[in-house]
C-alpha cells in the first residue's frame, strides 16, 4: 500500500513537472522577437554643418523580426570627437508607429531634428551614432546601429552640400520650380517627395533621365524630403519649399 501511494506521487510530480516545463516552454516561446534595422539608404544628415544649425536625420525603421512590435519607438544619439575623448547623449524622440503596430517587414519614415550646439558638437570631425530602442518588460529587442561622419564648420559652400550625398537640388529652398541630378549623373529611374511624417506627396516614375525639373505647384510650404532611385542606389536629401 505504501510503495503504491510512493508511486501515484512520483507520477503525480512528474505530471507536474511536465506541465511546468510546458507552460516555461510556451511562455519563451510566445515571447516577441524584435529587430530593428534602417531601411535603404540608411540614415541621411547633413555632413557638414554650422554651429546654431538644426541639424536633421532621415531615415526608415524596418521590423526585420518575426513579430509585430507594438510599442512606440525611442530614437538615441551619441555623440563623439574623432579621438573619443568626449561624448555627449541625446534624446531624438518617441515615434508612434503607423496605426499603433509596425508588421514584420514594415517600416517606418522617421525625421528628427537636433540643434548645433558648442555644448553637445565639437567644431572639426564629429561622430554620430544613432539607434532605436523601446521600453518593454516582456518583448526581447534587437537592433542595428549607425555611425556616420559629421564636420561642423563655421563656412559652408553648395560644393561642399553636393559632395555630402551625392544629390543636388537647387534653388533650394524652391520658389518655383528647381533641378535634381546626381553628382555622377545617374540615370533617374523614380522620384518620391515625403512629408515628415512620411507620407508620400508625390510619386513620379522617370524614363532614365540624367536630371529632373521639380515643379512645386500646389504643395503648401514647409520642409519636405526628395527620394530619388537611380539605376545604382538611392538618394534621400532635405527640400525646402517657400
Amino acid at each position: 500500500m505504501k510503495e503504491k501511494t510512493i508511486l501515484k506521487l512520483a507520477v503525480i510530480y512528474a505530471l507536474i513537472g511536465i506541465l511546468i516545463l510546458f507552460l516555461l516552454g510556451f511562455s519563451i516561446s510566445s515571447k516577441a522577437q524584435i529587430h530593428l534595422g534602417f531601411g535603404d539608404p540608411g540614415v541621411q544628415h547633413e555632413d557638414t554643418v554650422e554651429y546654431g544649425d538644426f541639424l536633421s536625420f532621415a531615415f526608415w525603421i524596418v521590423n526585420d523580426g518575426p513579430d509585430t512590435l507594438i510599442e512606440p519607438i525611442d530614437i538615441n544619439l551619441l555623440i563623439t570627437d574623432s579621438g573619443n575623448t568626449t561624448s555627449t547623449t541625446a534624446y531624438l524622440g518617441n515615434f508612434s508607429l503607423n496605426n499603433n503596430f509596425l508588421s514584420p517587414n514594415d517600416s517606418l519614415f522617421i525625421v528628427s531634428w537636433d540643434y548645433l550646439s558648442p555644448q553637445s558638437y565639437m567644431l572639426g570631425d564629429n561622430i554620430v551614432v544613432i539607434w532605436p530602442s523601446f521600453v518593454s518588460p516582456t518583448t526581447p529587442i534587437s537592433y542595428d546601429i549607425f555611425t556616420g561622419n559629421l564636420f561642423v564648420s563655421s563656412t559652408s559652400s553648395v560644393q561642399e552640400k553636393v559632395a555630402e550625398n551625392g544629390l543636388l537640388i537647387y534653388p533650394n529652398p524652391v520658389i518655383d520650380r528647381a533641378t535634381i541630378q546626381t553628382q555622377t549623373q545617374s540615370n533617374i529611374e523614380k522620384l518620391r517627395m515625403l512629408d515628415v511624417s512620411g507620407k508620400v506627396i508625390r510619386d513620379i516614375k522617370i524614363s532614365n533621365k540624367q536630371y529632373v525639373v521639380f515643379q512645386k505647384k500646389e504643395i503648401p510650404k514647409g520642409i519636405y524630403f526628395i527620394e530619388i532611385t537611380t539605376n545604382e542606389k538611392k538618394y534621400l536629401q532635405k527640400i525646402i519649399i517657400h
